[in-house]
C-alpha cells in the first residue's frame, strides 16, 4: 500500500495510509528509526446513536493538501455516524510536532455528543517490548517512551480545558476499549504497549465543533513537557497558520510564470517541491522515500541517501530557486565520504553512515576481485555540484571542491580503460556490473564540471587534465557504445568471468547521453536512441508510459509486458521533447505524469500498467524532482520557443 501526504521538519516525520491512518513516524532522523514500522495508529469517532467506527472502508475519504502548504486539507465522511471531519494536520520547524485540527460537522438535525479517539500504535526504535506508556494527570497527557524517545499525545476541545478527557493504556489492543465510546482509564503499562486519548465535544445539529490534538515527540521527560507546554502557549490554530504561510513563503522565493501551464500541472509542481521539502533531514541528506511498505517483501527499505538520487533532486531544487536546501545535501555528501574510498558508497544512512549495499565485491568464476562502486552515483555529485556552483552565491561550492570534490574528480578522471571508457562498476539501475553508457555519459559530464570547478577553485593543469579525461570518454563512447548495425546507442557491456558481453538492448537510462551535456539532444544518434526509447518500452495498455528496460521483473505486474511503467522513465522522454522544441508531446506527458498522481499530488515510482495505480513506494522524492525538473525545462522552452 502507498503512503500518502507525508509531513516533516528533517528530525520528525510522518506519513499516512491511503485511509489517513498514521502509518511511518520517523526520528531523530527524516528516514532512520521508524517507530511505527508500519503498524496503523489508527482514528475513529463514537455517538451514542450509530457507535464507533475507525477511519477506513467505511468512510468517505479525500485526501489533499492545503494549496501551497504542507498542511493536509483531508474530508473524511462517516454517512452512518452523519459525520464529516475535516482534518488538518501540519509539522512547524520546531519543536518536534505533529498538529492536528479537527472541525467535527454534524450532519444530524440534533446536537449530538462526539467521542474523537487516536489510538498509538508505536514499536519505538523499531522494538516491539520495553516500552513504557502512562498518564500524566497533571498534564492530562500520555506519555510513551524507551531509552532516548519520548512521545506525548494530547489536546483539548474548543471551550473546554487543555487536556485528553478520556485516556487508556495496555498491551496491543486498547484500541478495543472504545467500543462503547468510553476508556478505561488504565494508567500505567510496560512492554509492547500501545495508548488511546480522546476529546469529547458536544456539536449543535448541522453545526461543527473544533477539537485540537497533538502527538510530539523529545528525547527527554523533560524536554517532552517543556515541549507540550510551548504548543500550548502558542497554540495550534496559530503554529497551523505558520506553516501554511512558511510554505507560501518559501515557494515564492522564486517565482513561477504559470501562465503556459495547466493549473493541475502548476499544483503538482508546487506540491512536488513541498513534499521534496518533507524529505531532507536535518543533516542535508535527502531519502528516496519514507515509504516503508517494501521492508516486509524486500526486508529493506528506501529510508536511505542514495548519492545518485540527492543529486538530481538537488539540482531540481537549485533550478527552483532554492540553493539552500541543495548546499545542504552537497555538504552532507562531503562529511559522509569515507577516508576509505575515493568514490561515493551505494548509499548512506542519515548520519553519514554507510548503508546496506547488494553490490558484491565477489562474484564465482571472475579472476579479480569487483570493485564494490557504482560510478554515476559519484559523477552525479560532482556534476550537480558543479551546476550548483551556478546558482549558489559568492564562493560557496569553492572550499566543496577544494577539500572534497577534487578528490572523486581525480579518481573519475583515472578511473578509465585504455579506450576511454570507465572501467567497470555496477548500472543505474543496481543490478548489472559491466561498463554502462548512462554510466559513461554522467561521468563525462562530472570531469567537465569538474574542469569549470578547477578554472574557478584549483589550477588550469587540473582543468587541463579533466577537459582531456571527458574529451576521451565521450570519443569511447561514440566509438564503442554505437552501434552502426542498431542506428543507435546501446546499453552498455556486462562483464563475467568469460568477458565482455555487448548488451543491445533499448534502456530508458540512456536518455543521460544528453540530459547531461555528453551529446546533443538534437544529434542523429540521439535522436534515433530516444525515438527507439519512445516506440520499443511504451507500455501498450491504456495506461501507457514508459518501462524502464525489457523484461524488468521490478514490481512488475503482467509477465507479459517490458515492464511497469515508471514515472522517471516516462518524464525523461518529456524532457528530451522539450528539448527539442516538441512541447506539445512534452505536455502530453506531463500531463500522464499528473494523471497517475494521487490524488494528495503524491507520485509513485511506477504505476501498474492496467490500473495506473501506485506500485512499489509512493512517494518516491526522485519522481517528485524529475517532474519538477521537467516543469521548469518546459516553461524555457515555451517562452522562447513556437510551441510545435
Amino acid at each position: 500500500m502507498a503512503r500518502d501526504l507525508p509531513l516533516g521538519n528533517g528530525r520528525f516525520v510522518v506519513d499516512f495510509d491511503l485511509d489517513y491512518n498514521l502509518s511511518d513516524v520517523y526520528y531523530n532522523h527524516a528516514g532512520q528509526a521508524n517507530h511505527a514500522t508500519g503498524a496503523v495508529s489508527a482514528f475513529g469517532a463514537w455517538t451514542a446513536d450509530a457507535g464507533l467506527s475507525w477511519l477506513g472502508k467505511d468512510w468517505q475519504i479525500e485526501r489533499r493538501y492545503r494549496p501551497q502548504a504542507l498542511v493536509t486539507d483531508v474530508q473524511a465522511t462517516q454517512p452512518a455516524l452523519r459525520l464529516r471531519l475535516e482534518i488538518a494536520d501540519a509539522m512547524p520547524a520546531e519543536p518536534d510536532v505533529l498538529l492536528r485540527q479537527l472541525t467535527v460537522h454534524n450532519l444530524a438535525p440534533a446536537e449530538r455528543e462526539v467521542h474523537l479517539f487516536w489510538h498509538l500504535d508505536l514499536e519505538i526504535v523499531g522494538q516491539p517490548f520495553a516500552t513504557t506508556a502512562l498518564y500524566d494527570p497533571d498534564l492530562r497527557s500520555l506519555l510513551i517512551y524507551k531509552d532516548r524517545t519520548w512521545f506525548l499525545l494530547s489536546g483539548y476541545s474548543e471551550d473546554e480545558p487543555l487536556g485528553l478527557a478520556q485516556f487508556t493504556v495496555g498491551n496491543k489492543g486498547s484500541e478495543s476499549d472504545a467500543a462503547d465510546g468510553w476508556l478505561d482509564g488504565v494508567s500505567v503499562a510496560t512492554g509492547d504497549v500501545d495508548v488511546v486519548g480522546a476529546i469529547n465535544c458536544r456539536v449543535p445539529g448541522q453545526g461543527t465543533h473544533v477539537v485540537y490534538f497533538w502527538l510530539l515527540v523529545a528525547p527527554s521527560s523533560e524536554e517532552a513537557i517543556a515541549a507540550h507546554r510551548l504548543v500550548s502557549a502558542r497554540t495550534p490554530p496559530r503554529l497551523i497558520a505558520e506553516v501554511a504561510e512558511h510554505g507560501r513563503r518559501w515557494l515564492a522565493e522564486r517565482l513561477v510564470d504559470y501562465q503556459r501551464l495547466p493549473p493541475p500541472l502548476a499544483g503538482l509542481y508546487e506540491t512536488s517541491l513541498l513534499v521534496i521539502l518533507t524529505q531532507q533531514d536535518r543533516s542535508g541528506a535527502i531519502i528516496a522515500s519514507p515509504d516503508s511498505t517494501v521492508e516486509r517483501p524486500s526486508r529493506d527499505t528506501y529510508q536511505y541517501a542514495w548519492p545518485r538520487d540527492g543529486a538530481l533532486v538537488a539540482h531540481a531544487l537549485d533550478v527552483a530557486g532554492h540553493a539552500d536546501e541543495s548546499h545542504k545535501f552537497y555538504r552532507f555528501c562531503a562529511e559522509a565520504l569515507s577516508g576509505s574510498f575515493p568514490w561515493l558508497w551505494q548509499k548512506y544512512n542519515l548520519d553519514g553512515s554507510q548503508g546496506s549495499t547488494w553490490h558484491a565485491m565477489f562474484s564465482p568464476g571472475m579472476r579479480v576481485p569487483q570493485l564494490q562502486t557504482q560510478e554515476d552515483e559519484t559523477a552525479l555529485v560532482i556534476w550537480g555540484l558543479s551546476e550548483h556552483s551556478r546558482y549558489c552565491p559568492g564562493d560557496c561550492v569553492a572550499r566543496l571542491y577544494t577539500n572534497w570534490a577534487r578528490n572523486l574528480a581525480d579518481w573519475l578522471a583515472t578511473y578509465r580503460r585504455p579506450d576511454g571508457l570507465p572501467r567497470p562498476s555496477f548500472n543505474l539501475w543496481e543490478e548489472s556490473y559491466g561498463i554502462w553508457t548512462f554510466t559513461a555519459a554522467a561521468t563525462v559530464a562530472a570531469l567537465k564540471g569538474a574542469a569549470a570547478m578547477a578554472r574557478d577553485f584549483g589550477t588550469a593543469e587540473e582543468a587541463e587534465r579533466y577537459d582531456a579525461s571527458a574529451l576521451a570518454m565521450r570519443q569511447g563512447i561514440e566509438r564503442v557504445l554505437y552501434d552502426e548495425r542498431l542506428g543507435r546507442f546501446i546499453a552498455g557491456l556486462s562483464v563475467d568471468a568469460e568477458g565482455e558481453h555487448r548488451v543491445e538492448q533499448v534502456d530508458s537510462s540512456l536518455y543521460g547521453l544528453w540530459a547531461f551535456g555528453a551529446l546533443a539532444p538534437d544529434d542523429p544518434r540521439v535522436a534515433r536512441t530516444m525515438e527507439a526509447i519512445e516506440r520499443e518500452l511504451w507500455v501498450p495498455t491504456p495506461v501507457g508510459g514508459v518501462a524502464r528496460y525489457p523484461g524488468d521483473r521490478y514490481y512488475r505486474r503482467d509477465p507479459a509486458l517490458h515492464g511497469n511503467p515508471w514515472l522517471i522513465s516516462t518524464l525523461w522522454l518529456a524532457q528530451w521533447h522539450i528539448a527539442l522544441g516538441h512541447t506539445a508531446r512534452a505536455l502530453e506527458l506531463l500531463h500522464w505524469a499528473a494523471e497517475r498522481a494521487l490524488p494528495s499530488g503524491i507520485l509513485a515510482e511506477q504505476v501498474d500498467p492496467h490500473q495506473g495505480a501506485p506500485v512499489s513506494v509512493a512517494p518516491l522524492t526522485w519522481s517528485h524532482s524529475t517532474y519538477a525538473l521537467a516543469v521548469h525545462q518546459y516553461l524555457d522552452a515555451t517562452r522562447s520557443r513556437q510551441v510545435t
